[in-house]
Formats: structure tokens, C-alpha cells, sequence
């Protein structure tokens, strides 16, 4: 596409240009996209991202002819939502999460934002209840109706009165009768057991720090994060997993034949860029008003077996690895990494890293599984 159309772009092209064919496409997916919680100019940026590839925020602020506060404003924005990511380079780079992806996380974000208003309920109902009543009439019984306007709410209507229903029909039902018409799909396990390198990397005391955040401000802290986390370890060939709160879990398929040297020297190698960039990410913090961050990474190396969930888009991994990767991820220090016995077979004749012994974890048997520290070789 050539620079000329470039910085027109599709927003601003007018009527007889070669462009303006593609307004009322654009137009409606903009309105589509304010569905799923976008303001205009959110949608606006993230199209442009999309359609002509990554750019530095200075490119999307003269293309756009957005304020550039505001171009700053919506690019972080963004980026908390989780559907675009920026690159460490100088300068920084912006691209656009494909639009499938991106539909899925803004709409596991809108269900945790539900889930958190539904864990609320308790909490709102006795500070309802500590409040006494002031009305001096008694409500005789009586035909009531309710109007309802929109969908979400005719909706939300309609399932209140069928669960209702459902749930009254079915009240002598007991509880092992419905356990027992439990689909048995939900989670269903593949036939694949790979052995992987497995790794989270979590925050240092992330409950302490956010205790006292408003809401926006956690949403940002944890987004700063993790997506700055999940970035890198996709860059070295890792599979991201999930995030755990305010930890991310992710593996190395590369690593699936031990011999495979190269492979597990990237995996070292994507943990020592986690911690390297310690100082960008608080960076990044700084510009937010936010508490600097300190995380942990854990590794071990071991068989998982892969699973899919009808709930979630990715893979679901089980096994040792595992868990041990988050029982001795406390073992290392801030912004320090630790690896577990059976990874560190196959790494400690890398001489690009120092290796040493801090403590054994215990897995109910009398000799103690061992850990290790890893530096990198300063020597070298």
C-alpha cells in the first residue's frame, strides 16, 4: 500500500477515493465492536492496527489525526484489555491482536467482570439489610407488571422465570442424581502425554500491593504484567497457557525430546528476558501511577497431559510438572528463578549458567526433591 494511502487512511478517505468504497463496512464494525465494551476511537485505533500492521504511537496520532495524549491514552487502553501488545524496542512498536482472539478475550473479560458483581452479592445484601425500613403502610397483594425494555434485559427475564421453573420442578431431585447427569465432556483428555518444560512466572506479594487499588487500577497492574510476560514467552516458542490470577503459566512444546539441546536453551533464555525486563515493566508502571512489580519464575521439566475445555479456547495442561512448578515457586527469590531436579538434569552442563542447590521440596517421601537457583554466568 503506498505511504500516500497509508496516511489518509480508510477513516478519513474521501468520496471518488479508491477507499471510500470500504465506509459502510467500516462503519458497522465499529458499531460492532461497541458491543463488546470499545468506544469509537478504541475500535477506530484497533482497526487501524489491524489493517496496516504494527505502528510506533507517533504513526497512529498523525494517521488518525487523533490528540497526542490522547493517541497515549487509548494505545495503554488497549493494551490492558489485552488486545494489542508493544514491542520492548526503542521505539515502541504497536500491533493489533487478530480480531478472533480478540473477541475472546474482551468477552472472558466481560464474564469475569460478571462473575465479580455476582461475588459481590453477599457482601451488598448485608450492608442492604444493616440499613432499616421506613415504610409505615403494609403492601396489600395485589397484580403487579414490570416493563422491561431491551434485549439483555427480556432476556435476562425470560431465563429468571425458566430457572425458577426448572429448579421448582426439580426440587426433591438430590444432589447425586444430579451429579450423576453431569456431561462427562466438559473436560476432555486427549491421548497426547508429552513430557514439556513447564514454567509460571507470578507476582511478589501482587495481594499486598492491590488490597488497596480501586478496580481500573488492578486491571491495570495485572494487564502490565502479564501481558508484558506473555509477549516474551511467546517470542521464544512458549504455548501460554492461562493466567492464574496474577501469575502466568506457560510451557515449551519444543521441548518435548530432552535431546533437543537448542530448544531448552531458548527456554533458559526466555526466562532470563522475563527478568531482564524488570526495569521496562516497572517502567511501565511508573507511567500508569502504579506500585513497581516483583515476580518469581519456577520451571521443572516432566509428562503433562493436554486437555481441552469446552470453556476455554486453549489447551488445559495436568501433571507432576505441574504442580511442583507452583509449589516451589516461593523458593526463588524476587525477580529470581528456580528450577526443579528433573530440568536441571538436562541443563546443568550449560555453560552459560550457574546452577546451585538452595533446598529440597518435600513430595511425602523421605528424600526431598531437589531445587535449584539459576543465574546467568557472568563469566561467560
Amino acid at each position: 500500500m503506498k505511504d500516500e494511502e497509508i496516511q489518509q487512511s480508510i477513516f478519513d478517505s474521501s468520496d471518488g477515493s479508491n477507499l471510500s468504497e470500504h465506509r459502510g463496512s467500516l462503519d458497522k464494525l465499529r458499531e460492532d465492536l461497541s458491543q463488546f465494551g470499545l468506544t469509537s476511537n478504541q475500535s477506530k485505533v484497533y482497526i487501524f492496527l489491524g489493517k496496516y500492521g504494527s505502528k510506533t504511537a507517533p504513526e497512529v496520532c498523525k494517521s488518525l489525526k487523533l490528540p497526542r495524549t490522547e493517541t497515549y491514552h487509548l494505545l495503554t487502553t488497549l493494551q490492558n484489555k489485552g488486545i494489542v501488545s508493544a514491542t520492548f524496542q526503542h521505539p515502541i512498536r504497536f500491533s493489533a491482536t487478530p480480531l478472533n482472539k480478540a473477541i475472546w478475550v474482551l468477552v472472558n473479560a466481560e464474564k469475569e467482570r460478571v462473575n465479580m458483581l455476582e461475588r459481590q452479592e453477599k457482601s451488598i445484601v448485608e450492608l442492604w439489610d444493616t440499613i432499616p425500613e421506613f415504610s409505615t403502610t403494609s403492601e396489600e397483594k395485589e397484580d403487579k407488571f414490570q416493563m422491561l425494555e431491551g434485549a439483555n434485559q427480556i432476556h435476562s427475564k425470560i431465563t429468571e422465570l425458566y430457572t425458577s421453573t426448572r429448579f421448582g420442578c426439580n426440587k426433591r431431585q438430590d444432589v447425586a442424581s444430579r451429579f450423576k447427569n453431569t456431561p462427562d465432556k466438559i473436560i476432555s483428555f486427549s491421548d497426547l502425554h508429552e513430557n514439556y518444560v513447564i514454567c509460571i512466572v507470578d507476582v511478589v506479594d501482587s495481594t499486598k500491593i492491590t488490597a488497596s487499588l480501586p478496580e481500573e487500577k488492578m486491571c491495570k497492574y495485572y494487564g502490565v504484567f502479564l501481558n508484558g510476560m506473555a509477549m516474551i514467552a511467546k517470542e521464544f516458542g512458549a504455548t501460554v497457557v492461562k493466567n492464574l490470577g496474577d501469575s502466568l503459566l506457560y510451557y515449551f512444546p519444543e521441548t518435548s525430546e530432552d535431546s533437543n539441546k537448542t530448544a531448552f536453551a531458548d527456554m533458559l533464555e526466555c526466562n532470563m528476558a522475563m527478568l531482564q525486563a524488570h526495569p521496562v515493566i516497572n517502567g511501565n508502571m511508573q507511567e500508569e501511577s502504579l506500585s513497581p512489580v516483583n515476580y518469581r519464575i519456577s520451571a521443572d521439566y516432566g509428562r503433562v497431559m493436554i486437555a481441552k475445555s469446552v470453556y476455554s479456547l486453549t489447551d488445559e495442561i495436568f501433571g507432576s510438572p505441574v504442580n511442583i512448578c507452583s509449589k516451589i515457586n516461593p523458593m526463588a527469590s524476587p525477580n529470581g528463578m528456580v528450577i526443579g531436579g528433573n530440568l536441571h538434569q538436562i541443563v546443568k552442563s550449560f555453560g552459560e549458567y550457574h546452577f546451585k542447590e538452595i533446598s529440597g521440596y518435600s513430595l511425602g517421601f523421605k528424600v526431598h526433591y531437589p531445587v535449584y537457583s539459576v543465574l546467568r554466568d557472568k563469566a561467560k
